[in-house]
């Protein structure tokens, strides 16, 4: 028979977070009739919610006549995704049964989920319509084991949030969403406020595959996917906070996908005059952990990228801190993994002409290590491209104690504590406890031997000056010096070595004066060796003069330059005392 519009009374249901109107069709029985109609509900109302996976089903139960039932009913109920056939949802079993239900004038209502299995959201994911399956025992009273199956009710199942005002709706275009609305004005579409708790909770609780609690997008060309703010002015607030109990977990996970563009994964800006646009904090005490990790694929990509934007004041691109004590301890560490190619672990660079690329300070300002134990490797490697600058330039700011600009030294006994190749200049005074030498190729086998030759020592600085002069018929020669001779010399001393025959009376007959000297005494036309040694008397001697003997200072007295000369161990070398050990040394960082 045609269902009366009187039969039709109001129905919804109700789950844990989630409210399902329920728009059902009346479907006509072989003995009963069960009707329900959407609640009438205006766009402002506030809905209620219950603590269980559970839905509220009302409905009216009518005989083939119209008359309204009463009495207590034995009832069935099972979801399907299809009107007939399909894939069943819930529950896990056949069906739910819900024995003596009462029902008066036709009207009852019941707890679905209460007896068996909850309605949790999985009976609801994976898009398309849901429809109740009903059956009705035939007859009032527990003992009835007879029923008829009253068909299917379409769900029509949108959720809404606690508060929908127009123009929000609900819409269709996401399937497998559980909760899909659209707000085509202004203001946002999910609005949630609690004074304790969380106002809107994201689950995914599936253990694999890529899902997420929550998800957001914006397709403004200035929008935001998601966005987080905290309006506290005091404590230590989070505007967005995620966390993540995975051994390979994210707590916060950013992806730009564009292909093209400026765009960040994750973006942080703070406005406060000491705060921190992003800050990365690892907590555990063990194990290689990162306060801030960043990963490039790209050719051309980096890793992490670091930029301030004032053109004033002591700013900091990318700043590192470790407090740790222990060996190894890093504040800001890059590593460049790839096999192959000319890469960076840390590259920095400064378009500044007061410029710094990178700028180390503390116990050790800069430290590199090479690894690797063969090729050509560098543990510091420096390079200038400008026609008057320094690839490496050293200073010991301190203006007492015995300090270094530049210390090397190599373990090696065939190696170089420093290795030059070009002029070098030194600005000061030169010393070595070594023989000092000139290397060549051995003249009569270069391809197999080397060649030295040795300065001579002296304890003065000193200059040599030698020549031939070819005598007149007098036996005498004047000897003209260099025009600066007199200007940088002092307490001259003469050698001749007669040529070609002896010359008994050979003499200087007149000193250097005029920066020459005469040589007289000599055979007629015959030739004289000749050479003069002084002692240098430049501005640079005359103003620091220089020291033969002196006395070691307090902290090197004890200590020797090669103690094993005199019986010492080679632990009381003064190379070995006064220095202290390098940073880290034997130090391997980790990858």
């Amino acid at each position: 028979m045609t269902p009366q519009s009187s039969w039709f009374k109001r129905g919804k249901a109700v789950t844990s977070g989630l409210l399902v109107l329920l728009l059902l069709a009346p479907l006509v029985g072989a003995n009963f009739e069960i009707a329900a109609a959407q609640e009438g509900l205006d766009a402002n109302t506030t809905l209620a919610f219950t603590s269980e996976w559970t839905m509220n089903f009302q409905g009216q139960l009518a005989n083939s006549s119209g008359t309204w039932l009463n009495g207590s009913y034995n009832m069935r109920f099972a979801i399907y995704d299809a009107p007939s056939g399909g894939l069943k949802r819930w529950p896990g079993t056949a069906y739910e049964q819900h024995v003596a239900v009462p029902v008066t004038e036709g009207l009852f209502s019941i707890q679905l989920g209460s007896v068996g299995d909850p309605i949790t959201f999985n009976a609801f994911t994976g898009g398309g319509d849901r429809h109740l399956q009903i059956w009705v025992c035939t007859t009032a009273g527990t003992g009835c084991t007879t029923y008829e199956n009253l068909g299917r009710l379409r769900i029509s199942s949108n959720a809404y949030a606690q508060t929908l005002a127009l123009p929000a709706y609900m819409e269709k275009d996401h399937p497998g969403a559980l909760l899909s609305l659209y707000n085509p004005g202004g203001g946002g579409t999910i609005t949630g406020e609690t004074n304790s708790g969380t106002a809107i909770y994201g689950l995914a609780s599936g253990i694999s595959g890529i899902n997420q609690g929550l998800h957001g997008r914006s397709a403004s060309s200035s929008g935001r996917g998601v966005y987080g703010q905290s309006v506290a002015t005091s404590g230590e607030t989070s505007g967005v906070y995620g966390t993540s109990t995975s051994t390979s977990g994210r707590g916060v996970s950013g992806v730009a996908s564009s292909p093209t563009g400026i765009t960040f994964g994750v973006l942080g800006v703070s406005e406060s005059v000491s705060g921190f646009g992003v800050s990365g904090r690892a907590m555990s005490s063990t194990g290689n952990t990162y306060g801030v990790y960043g990963v490039s694929f790209s050719n051309t990509g980096t890793g992490v990228y670091g930029w301030t934007g004032s053109l004033s004041g002591t700013t900091t691109g990318v700043y590192g801190q470790s407090i740790s004590s222990s060996n190894g301890a890093i504040g800001v560490k890059g590593a460049a993994t790839a096999g192959s190619g000319a890469t960076y672990g840390v590259y920095g660079s400064s378009e500044s002409t007061q410029g710094v690329g990178v700028y180390g300070s503390g116990r050790t300002g800069v430290y590199g290590a090479s690894n690797a134990t063969s090729g050509t490797t560098y543990g510091l490697f420096a390079n200038n491209a400008s026609s008057s600058g320094y690839a490496v330039y050293a200073q010991a700011a301190a203006t007492s104690g015995t300090n270094y600009g530049i210390r090397a030294s190599t373990n090696s006994s065939s190696g170089y504590a420093g290795f030059f190749i070009g002029r070098t200049h030194v600005a000061g005074d030169l010393s070595a406890s070594g023989t000092k030498s000139f290397l060549i190729d051995h003249p009569l086998d270069p391809a197999n031997q080397y060649l030295y030759h040795y300065n001579v020592e002296s304890p003065e600085p000193y200059n040599l000056y030698r020549g031939t002069a070819k005598l007149d018929a007098d036996g005498s020669a004047w000897v003209e010096l260099p025009e600066y001779f007199e200007a940088i010399n002092t307490d001259f001393s003469y050698q001749l070595t007669a040529v070609g025959a002896a010359m008994p009376n050979l003499h200087i007959s007149k000193t250097v004066s005029g920066n020459r000297f005469q040589i007289s005494g000599g055979a007629p036309n015959m030739s004289v060796s000749w050479q003069v040694t002084a002692q240098r008397n430049d501005p640079w001697v005359r103003d620091n003069g220089f020291l033969t003997e002196t006395l070691k200072p307090a902290e090197e007295q004890g200590t020797y330059l090669y103690p094993q000369g005199y019986g010492q161990p080679v632990e009381m070398g003064r190379d070995t005392l006064t220095a202290e050990p390098l940073p880290a040394a034997g130090l391997k960082l980790q990858d």
